[in-house]
This record gives C-alpha cells, sequence and structure tokens, in this order.
C-alpha cells in the first residue's frame, strides 16, 4: 500500500483553493503538510490530525493567527513560522503532542500556551511576551532557546503532576514571578536567565 503524502497551500489569493487553515484541515490526512502564505487568519481550530503547519515566511509576526489552535485526540503536530494574538489562548494540548518551532505569542488574555494532563510540548526558538500567563502546563513540557517576557501573570507556571525540562532560555521584565512550580510538579531549569521581575514573591515560588 503507497501512502501519499501531499503538501497544501494556503493563501488569500483570489484564485487559491484554499483561502482559509480550516478548509485545508479538512482535506489533510495524518503526515500532510499545510503551508501558509503571510496574512491574517481569524480562525480558530482543532487539530485531531497529524499534520505540519508551517507558515511560509521567515519572520513569525507575517503570518498571523488571531485564534486558538487545540491539539486533541492523540495527534502530533508541527508547527512552525506562525504568530498568534487576538485571543484567550494561542495553543491549548488538550491531547496529544504539539511540536512548536520559531513562532510567536503575544498579546493573548490567558495563556500563550496551556498543556493539559495528557497534552506534550516541545518548544524550540518561541517568543512569548505581553500574556496573561506565558505557559501553563499541567502535563510535559521541553522548552529550549526561547524568550518569555512581560506577561501579566507567571512566566511559567507548572502544577499538578506537570513535569518541564527548561534550557538556554530568557524570561525577563515580568509582572509577577518568573517560575511557579506548584502541588506535585517537577522540573528542572538550566542555563536560563531570570531578572527584573516585580514580585513580593521573588523570582521563583515553589509551593
Amino acid at each position: 500500500m503507497t501512502i501519499v503524502v501531499k503538501k497544501i497551500q494556503v493563501s488569500r489569493k483570489l484564485l487559491s483553493k484554499y483561502k482559509t487553515i480550516r478548509q485545508a484541515l479538512l482535506d489533510a490526512n495524518d503526515g500532510d503538510t499545510i503551508e501558509i502564505e503571510p496574512g491574517l487568519y481569524n480562525e480558530s481550530l482543532q487539530l485531531s490530525k497529524s499534520v505540519t503547519i508551517i507558515g511560509l515566511s521567515n519572520q513569525p509576526e507575517d503570518v498571523r493567527i488571531a485564534g486558538r489552535f487545540k491539539v486533541t485526540k492523540n495527534a502530533s503536530v508541527h508547527i512552525k513560522n506562525l504568530s498568534f494574538s487576538q485571543s484567550d489562548k494561542g495553543l491549548l494540548i488538550e491531547q496529544g503532542h504539539a511540536y512548536v518551532i520559531h513562532c510567536q505569542f503575544h498579546e493573548l488574555k490567558k495563556y500563550a500556551i496551556q498543556i493539559k494532563e495528557q497534552g506534550h510540548l516541545s518548544l524550540t526558538d518561541a517568543t512569548i511576551r505581553h500574556n496573561g500567563i506565558g505557559i501553563h502546563n499541567r502535563g510535559r513540557a521541553r522548552i529550549e532557546y526561547c524568550a518569555l517576557y512581560e506577561q501579566h501573570g507567571s512566566q511559567v507556571y507548572t502544577g499538578s503532576n506537570g513535569r518541564l525540562i527548561m534550557k538556554h532560555s530568557h524570561l525577563y521584565n515580568g509582572e509577577t514571578t518568573a517560575f511557579y512550580f506548584d502541588q506535585e510538579s517537577r522540573s528542572y531549569v538550566e542555563h536560563c536567565q531570570l531578572y527584573g521581575h516585580h514580585s513580593s514573591q521573588r523570582q521563583i515560588k515553589a509551593q
């Protein structure tokens, strides 16, 4: 049996077959790649297929998602070169694994990224700024080479039985704590810089 993996391109151009990411997802199968041309996409989507979603620009701010991506049904989703804003959450990983590279999350009211108990996140080379909470983790998260700054709440929260590994990242100028470790969570932080947090609870809080 031959499995054909295809690329689907989303564009605002007049003659484009797929003008929304939702339309592309409907036609996509596991293993397919959805390529998104620069523009603003006002969409909130449920990702239940194991696909790759990539912005066709090296500047994430050129491909803007005004909405939320929700990973569910044990999907394995790769996301690259996108910017998330103008929603309550940027990325929600309910059940499955999200591999996120070179993305931006900003001005999201509640969480930039939320990982639930059955969710897994691999985050590399991301910028997370001006959100409610940067990363809210109750699942599994590995974060490397990222910058988190100026969140209104904690930059990174890990609670319940969550697990966090964070390396080579910068966390600065937050309104409360850099890290908040809660309940039965376990975390490992290495080669990170923390500074400029305006909290009576100091930069790290463990409870």
